[in-house]
Protein backbone atom coordinates (compact mmCIF):
# COMPACT_ATOMS: atom_id res chain seq x y z
CA UNK A 1 0.00 0.00 0.00
CA UNK A 2 2.71 2.57 0.70
CA UNK A 3 4.13 2.32 -3.01
CA UNK A 4 0.50 3.79 -4.07
CA UNK A 5 0.69 6.44 -1.20
CA UNK A 6 4.22 7.54 -2.63
CA UNK A 7 3.59 7.14 -6.23
CA UNK A 8 0.67 9.55 -5.60
CA UNK A 9 2.45 12.14 -3.42
CA UNK A 10 5.38 11.94 -5.75
CA UNK A 11 2.87 12.68 -8.93
CA UNK A 12 0.79 15.10 -7.20
CA UNK A 13 4.05 17.13 -6.32
CA UNK A 14 4.86 17.24 -9.80
CA UNK A 15 1.62 18.99 -10.74
CA UNK A 16 -0.27 15.64 -12.01
CA UNK A 17 -3.79 15.42 -10.85
CA UNK A 18 -4.06 12.16 -9.62
CA UNK A 19 -7.39 10.28 -8.41
CA UNK A 20 -7.90 6.91 -6.47
CA UNK A 21 -10.43 5.10 -6.77
CA UNK A 22 -11.78 2.73 -4.60
CA UNK A 23 -12.24 -0.74 -6.69
CA UNK A 24 -13.80 -4.25 -6.29
CA UNK A 25 -10.17 -5.79 -5.29
CA UNK A 26 -9.45 -3.01 -2.69
CA UNK A 27 -9.10 -4.33 0.72
CA UNK A 28 -7.30 -3.27 4.16
CA UNK A 29 -3.85 -4.75 5.42
CA UNK A 30 -3.22 -6.91 1.83
CA UNK A 31 -6.75 -8.73 2.71
CA UNK A 32 -8.90 -8.21 -0.94
CA UNK A 33 -13.00 -7.71 -0.37
CA UNK A 34 -14.16 -8.44 -4.05
CA UNK A 35 -16.96 -5.97 -3.96
CA UNK A 36 -18.13 -6.29 -7.63
CA UNK A 37 -16.83 -7.49 -10.82
CA UNK A 38 -14.66 -6.74 -13.60
CA UNK A 39 -17.10 -4.42 -14.91
CA UNK A 40 -18.37 -2.74 -12.02
CA UNK A 41 -14.10 -1.62 -11.93
CA UNK A 42 -14.53 -0.56 -15.83
CA UNK A 43 -17.52 1.71 -14.54
CA UNK A 44 -15.63 3.24 -12.09
CA UNK A 45 -12.25 3.97 -14.48
CA UNK A 46 -14.37 5.19 -16.55
CA UNK A 47 -15.86 7.47 -14.72
CA UNK A 48 -12.96 8.34 -13.51
CA UNK A 49 -11.47 9.36 -17.05
CA UNK A 50 -14.74 11.01 -17.41
CA UNK A 51 -14.75 13.80 -14.35
CA UNK A 52 -10.68 13.92 -15.37
CA UNK A 53 -11.56 14.86 -18.99
CA UNK A 54 -14.14 17.20 -18.23
CA UNK A 55 -11.79 19.17 -15.45
CA UNK A 56 -9.69 19.83 -18.97
CA UNK A 57 -7.48 16.76 -18.51
CA UNK A 58 -6.23 15.97 -21.59
CA UNK A 59 -4.18 13.04 -21.20
CA UNK A 60 -5.39 10.18 -19.29
CA UNK A 61 -2.83 7.68 -17.90
CA UNK A 62 -3.89 4.55 -15.54
CA UNK A 63 -1.73 3.08 -13.27
CA UNK A 64 -2.05 -0.04 -10.98
CA UNK A 65 -0.50 -1.72 -8.59
CA UNK A 66 -0.46 -5.88 -8.50
CA UNK A 67 -3.90 -6.80 -9.06
CA UNK A 68 -4.80 -2.68 -10.16
CA UNK A 69 -1.68 -3.22 -13.20
CA UNK A 70 -3.88 -6.05 -14.53
CA UNK A 71 -7.21 -4.25 -14.06
CA UNK A 72 -5.53 -1.62 -15.95
CA UNK A 73 -4.13 -3.31 -18.48
CA UNK A 74 -7.74 -5.48 -18.84
CA UNK A 75 -9.67 -2.09 -19.38
CA UNK A 76 -7.04 -0.89 -21.93
CA UNK A 77 -6.84 -4.72 -23.83
CA UNK A 78 -10.98 -4.18 -23.82
CA UNK A 79 -10.62 -1.25 -26.56
CA UNK A 80 -11.55 1.07 -24.06
CA UNK A 81 -9.55 5.00 -24.12
CA UNK A 82 -6.62 5.17 -22.12
CA UNK A 83 -3.37 7.20 -23.50
CA UNK A 84 -1.22 4.72 -21.74
CA UNK A 85 -0.53 2.35 -18.47
CA UNK A 86 2.03 2.50 -15.75
CA UNK A 87 1.96 -1.68 -14.09
CA UNK A 88 3.66 -1.45 -10.88
CA UNK A 89 5.25 -4.61 -9.62
CA UNK A 90 1.96 -6.58 -11.78
CA UNK A 91 0.67 -9.41 -9.62
CA UNK A 92 -2.54 -11.21 -10.61
CA UNK A 93 -1.60 -13.31 -14.05
CA UNK A 94 -4.57 -15.72 -14.36
CA UNK A 95 -4.03 -18.26 -17.47
CA UNK A 96 -0.89 -18.82 -16.03
CA UNK A 97 0.34 -22.36 -14.13
CA UNK A 98 0.76 -20.66 -10.88
CA UNK A 99 -1.87 -18.75 -10.65
CA UNK A 100 -4.30 -21.74 -11.96
CA UNK A 101 -2.40 -24.25 -9.20
CA UNK A 102 -4.43 -22.07 -7.12
CA UNK A 103 -7.56 -21.52 -8.05
CA UNK A 104 -8.46 -24.33 -10.26
CA UNK A 105 -10.95 -25.79 -7.69
CA UNK A 106 -12.99 -22.18 -6.78
CA UNK A 107 -13.08 -21.00 -10.53
CA UNK A 108 -14.53 -24.66 -11.12
CA UNK A 109 -17.06 -24.35 -8.40
CA UNK A 110 -17.81 -20.70 -9.72
CA UNK A 111 -18.52 -22.00 -13.34
CA UNK A 112 -20.89 -24.37 -11.92
CA UNK A 113 -22.72 -21.80 -10.25
CA UNK A 114 -22.44 -19.80 -12.90
CA UNK A 115 -24.02 -22.64 -15.40
CA UNK A 116 -26.94 -23.41 -12.64
CA UNK A 117 -28.36 -19.90 -13.08
CA UNK A 118 -27.08 -19.00 -9.21
CA UNK A 119 -23.96 -16.98 -10.67
CA UNK A 120 -25.50 -14.04 -8.15
CA UNK A 121 -24.85 -16.02 -5.24
CA UNK A 122 -21.89 -16.17 -2.96
CA UNK A 123 -19.38 -18.91 -2.66
CA UNK A 124 -16.31 -19.68 -0.30
CA UNK A 125 -12.94 -19.39 -2.03
CA UNK A 126 -9.20 -19.10 -0.81
CA UNK A 127 -7.49 -15.90 -1.60
CA UNK A 128 -4.05 -15.77 -2.42
CA UNK A 129 -1.17 -13.17 -2.47
CA UNK A 130 2.23 -13.33 -4.40
CA UNK A 131 3.13 -11.93 -0.77
CA UNK A 132 2.48 -15.32 0.90
CA UNK A 133 -1.01 -14.77 2.30
CA UNK A 134 -3.54 -17.09 2.11
CA UNK A 135 -6.91 -15.91 3.23
CA UNK A 136 -10.48 -17.58 3.12
CA UNK A 137 -13.60 -15.51 1.80
CA UNK A 138 -17.09 -15.37 0.36
CA UNK A 139 -17.51 -13.56 -2.70
CA UNK A 140 -20.14 -13.43 -5.79
CA UNK A 141 -19.41 -16.49 -8.53
CA UNK A 142 -20.10 -14.25 -11.13
CA UNK A 143 -17.83 -11.39 -9.89
CA UNK A 144 -14.67 -14.20 -9.02
CA UNK A 145 -15.08 -15.50 -12.38
CA UNK A 146 -14.92 -11.89 -14.09
CA UNK A 147 -11.76 -11.45 -11.91
CA UNK A 148 -10.17 -15.29 -11.56
CA UNK A 149 -11.34 -17.38 -14.70
CA UNK A 150 -8.36 -17.84 -17.04
CA UNK A 151 -10.13 -18.15 -19.87
CA UNK A 152 -11.66 -14.45 -18.74
CA UNK A 153 -10.77 -11.04 -19.09
CA UNK A 154 -8.05 -11.34 -16.69
CA UNK A 155 -5.84 -13.29 -18.61
CA UNK A 156 -2.82 -11.43 -18.58
CA UNK A 157 -1.32 -12.52 -21.45
CA UNK A 158 -4.25 -12.38 -23.60
CA UNK A 159 -4.92 -8.82 -22.38
CA UNK A 160 -1.09 -7.49 -22.76
CA UNK A 161 -1.00 -8.54 -26.30
CA UNK A 162 -4.06 -6.74 -26.97
CA UNK A 163 -2.84 -2.89 -25.70
CA UNK A 164 -1.79 -1.65 -29.52
CA UNK A 165 0.01 1.45 -29.81
CA UNK A 166 -1.08 2.29 -25.87
CA UNK A 167 2.29 2.73 -24.21
CA UNK A 168 3.06 0.64 -21.09
CA UNK A 169 5.82 1.26 -18.37
CA UNK A 170 6.01 -1.91 -16.12
CA UNK A 171 8.05 -1.20 -13.34
CA UNK A 172 9.32 -4.65 -12.10
CA UNK A 173 11.24 -4.53 -9.06
CA UNK A 174 14.30 -6.96 -8.03
CA UNK A 175 12.60 -8.26 -4.88
CA UNK A 176 9.34 -8.92 -6.74
CA UNK A 177 8.84 -12.83 -6.34
CA UNK A 178 7.11 -12.08 -10.43
CA UNK A 179 10.58 -10.50 -11.45
CA UNK A 180 12.85 -13.34 -9.60
CA UNK A 181 10.76 -15.85 -11.70
CA UNK A 182 11.36 -14.82 -14.83
CA UNK A 183 7.83 -13.81 -15.30
CA UNK A 184 7.68 -9.91 -15.49
CA UNK A 185 10.30 -9.97 -18.24
CA UNK A 186 8.48 -12.70 -19.89
CA UNK A 187 5.00 -10.82 -19.89
CA UNK A 188 6.40 -7.49 -20.73
CA UNK A 189 7.82 -8.98 -24.05
CA UNK A 190 3.93 -9.82 -24.67
CA UNK A 191 3.68 -6.31 -25.23
CA UNK A 192 3.38 -5.24 -28.44
CA UNK A 193 6.39 -3.29 -29.65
Amino acid sequence: FHVLVDFVSEMTAKGYKVTTPKLPWSGKKGKAEYTGSLDDTFEIIKGEIASLRQSGRKKIVIAGHSMGAAGAVAFAASGLSVDGLVGIAPGHFPGSNFHNKFVFFDVKKAKQMVYDGIGHQRLQVEDYNSGGRRFKMEVVAKDYLSLFDPQGPMNFGSSIEKLGETPLLWVAPDSDPVTKQGWAKEYFLMAPK
